[in-house]
């Protein structure tokens, strides 16, 4: 295949085709992938934060019920709470970026081609005018 070669107009016409073909398809896929990865990430950020919650109150259980914990165990849950805060926004942040990539593309794939198909209809149109003509 020369790569020099300029295609015929029916060769570009195929190709927007075969484009036109999996499109749609693809951005449905990605429009549900994008959603899908956001719920997720959303409910994994509500639930390091439950789990959060749960220790720090198992500490304050555990120093109101015995005696009071050491030092190096109270320093330890505030900085296990603020990982696991942290940890939990940015796999948020990343979540919600990564889906909106994935959403924005799918939209631009499922509704986007209008170019494309109309120049197709158009192409379609001419060569159905001329063979009725010829005929």
């Amino acid at each position: 295949m020369n790569p020099f070669r300029r295609q015929s107009d029916g060769e570009v016409v195929e190709a927007l085709r075969r484009t036109e073909r999996w499109r749609r398809p693809v951005g449905l896929a990605f429009i549900v992938l994008g959603l899908v990865l956001l719920a997720f990430h959303v409910w994994g950020e509500a639930w390091m934060r439950r789990k959060a919650l749960q220790i720090a109150d198992a500490l304050s259980e555990l120093s109101e019920t015995h005696r009071p914990l050491p030092a190096d165990i109270r320093d330890a849950s505030a900085a296990t709470a603020y990982a696991v805060g942290f940890r939990s926004g940015l796999l948020l942040s990343q979540g919600v970026v990564i889906g909106a990539i994935f959403v924005i593309t799918g939209v631009r794939l499922r509704f986007g081609g209008r170019k494309d198909r109309l120049l197709i209809q158009q192409f379609d149109l001419a060569t159905n005018g001329q063979l009725s003509r010829e005929g």
